[in-house]
């Protein structure tokens, strides 16, 4: 980083900040299911599944793209 010296409160507190927003995507699926089942008229049945869906979907992803975070540059992957 060129040199720039971080006081271990300020890794501390951005670590803290990361780690909250790498775990908001997880939660924010089950804060707007109730919105989603009003909005587009879908059944509490339908919810549910999407909602294991996309666990199961992250459950299955995230193990590949860490491992292929280790080759390839992240920004890559995103895209």
């Amino acid at each position: 980083w060129g040199g720039i010296k971080l006081s271990p409160a300020t890794l501390v507190a951005t670590f803290t900040m990361v780690n909250m927003l790498n775990y908001m995507d997880r939660g924010l699926v089950n804060g707007v299911l109730p919105h989603l089942g009003e909005d587009f008229q879908v059944s509490k049945t339908s919810l549910g599944l999407l909602t294991g869906t996309f666990m199961a979907g992250y459950c299955v992803l995230s193990p590949i793209f860490a491992h292929l975070s280790g080759k390839y540059p992240p920004f890559l992957l995103m895209g």
